[in-house]
């Protein structure tokens, strides 16, 4: 949350001195526990569904610092002048939420909400990499895409003293997503696709620039993300896969840089890199280059000391990937607009119900770029409720509420979780 920031004049030299508070100061129990919180917004003039959303937020966070908050402040003087900082961030993260009240006074809304509250470190499943795993109402999907080589030279492998034909690189970026795709699903906090033949990168080396073809007006990975109904895209790059040999054995280092994009606007939201070391044989095989070598993904494959190795790198990743993503926001495209009523792509595979409440955000346009060109991503705007009023396996149709007169609706437009 923004820090508050105090100037006090004072006399002496210029002076660097930084002071950090680490507390776990409220209450540091790893059991889940309930409280009460509001939040407050004002009512401007995107209308009460932007408000409530706001307020939302605010209580959510007052929930999460309630239960288990770092405090960090610095202080420095500069010609004079002591700067002071201080930043409070929550350690806690919310579960279940029950909305009790809603009320507004004046130009302001208030929401009350009881919330489920528990320490972050003991819903991390890996605490290498402090990875929240939270649980959602609704499964995002993820779509997994080829994982390329930055150096494609690599592939290549050694045999009795034999350095052998490079092995089919395209198979083995398929076959990358095709395993990360089922190492997710085994996980079970999103739902994953994959699409091998996909890589959505300007190139390896400048990964994660998206490729963005000349006169288009629509990035490929958004695209696929939306053709697979999807709300995020989990892709990559095998950074090293470099063979050393010495003279008493041989390595193989594998390093993989792994990137969560929005598949609403394209932007990174999470990127890891991962590496692990083979030795020993380090044939690739895959039934790809040598004959009588295992499958990549089948038990023999995974027997050999590469395929385990191998086997264990992705699913590391596929663990990371599955944590971020369960903790993002869940999307749904509108697919069509019938006066309140809307279509989106998103139905009980998702585990939407009737009854349920989302946000409509419309994307502003133009994009976000940086100074160098680079995609940052898009402003987003909240513009309404919708109310869920039916229910099929992967679609539903919602009901636009509270939406101001002058809103125009549009396919390609979103809607949010609150």
């Amino acid at each position: 949350m923004p820090g508050a920031i105090r100037a006090l004049k004072a006399s002496g030299t210029r002076l660097l001195v930084f002071l950090w508070i680490v507390a776990g100061c409220l209450g540091m129990t790893a059991r889940a526990a309930e409280v009460t919180v509001e939040g407050r917004a004002l009512i401007g003039p995107q209308g009460l569904a932007a408000a409530r959303d706001v307020a939302t937020r605010r209580a959510l966070a007052r929930a999460a610092e309630s239960h288990s908050a770092r405090v960090s402040a610095q202080s420095h003087m500069r010609e004079g002048t002591i700067i002071e900082t201080a930043q409070v961030n929550a350690l806690a993260c919310t579960q279940a939420t029950t909305p009790l009240a809603e009320q507004v006074d004046g130009e302001e809304l208030m929401v009350t909400l009881r919330v489920e509250v528990g320490a972050c470190d003991a819903a991390w499943e890996n605490e290498a990499d402090h990875a929240p795993a939270c649980e959602k109402a609704y499964l995002n999907r993820l779509v997994v895409t080829g994982f390329a080589f930055e150096f494609p030279e690599q592939l290549t492998e050694e045999r009795d003293g034999r350095l052998l034909p490079r092995v089919n690189q395209q198979r083995v970026e398929a076959l990358t997503a095709t395993e990360l795709a089922r190492a997710l699903e085994r996980g079970g906090q999103v739902r994953a696709v994959f699409d091998g033949n996909m890589f959505p990168y300007a190139s390896p080396s400048r990964a994660p620039l998206l490729h963005l073809p000349a006169g288009s007006v629509e990035m490929p990975i958004v695209a696929l993300a939306r053709a697979r109904q999807a709300q995020y895209i989990l892709s990559g790059v095998y950074r090293e896969f470099g063979l050393e040999k010495t003279l008493s054995r041989q390595e193989r280092l594998i390093e993989i840089e792994a990137f969560v994009h929005d598949g609403a606007n394209g932007a990174v939201l999470a990127r890891q890199r991962f590496q692990t070391e083979v030795s020993g044989s380090t044939w690739l095989g895959g039934g790809i280059s040598l004959r009588n070598t295992p499958t990549i993904g089948t038990r023999a494959f995974q027997k050999t000391p590469f395929g385990q190795k191998w086997t264990a790198l992705i699913g590391d990743i596929a663990r990371w990937a599955g944590a971020q993503a369960s903790c993002l926001p869940f999307i749904a495209r509108i697919m069509k607009v019938e006066g309140r009523l809307l279509q989106l792509d998103a139905g009980a595979e998702s585990r939407m119900n009737p009854g349920d409440t989302l946000t409509l955000h419309i994307l502003r346009e133009p994009p976000v770029f940086d100074l160098s060109t680079r995609l940052l991503g898009q402003e987003k705007q909240v513009r309404a409720t919708v109310r869920i009023r039916a229910v099929y396996p992967a679609f539903s149709i919602a009901e636009l509420l509270e939406a101001p007169k002058e809103l125009e609706v549009h396919p390609g437009d979103f809607v949010y979780t609150q």
